[in-house]
């Protein structure tokens, strides 16, 4: 048991020097990680719109909706 959470441990390690890593040496992985340090917050603050009419509709006409 001791030498399984070992590992996870040592894995957990290497998967944040991997991130380490990319964050250092890969401007697109900086850029995406910016946007999304934007905008995942921003969706999760922002309302949803309310639309009713858009629910009532039917995407596909030949089906009985």
């Amino acid at each position: 048991m001791a030498k399984a959470l070992l590992n996870l441990w040592k894995i957990f390690v290497y998967s944040l020097h991997g991130l380490r890593d990319t964050v250092h040496h890969e401007m697109a992985f900086r850029i995406e990680l910016a946007v999304a340090v934007i905008l995942i917050p921003a969706a999760l603050i922002l309302p949803v719109a309310d639309r009713p009419d858009f629910a009532d509709q039917c995407r596909f006409p030949d089906i009985n909706c």
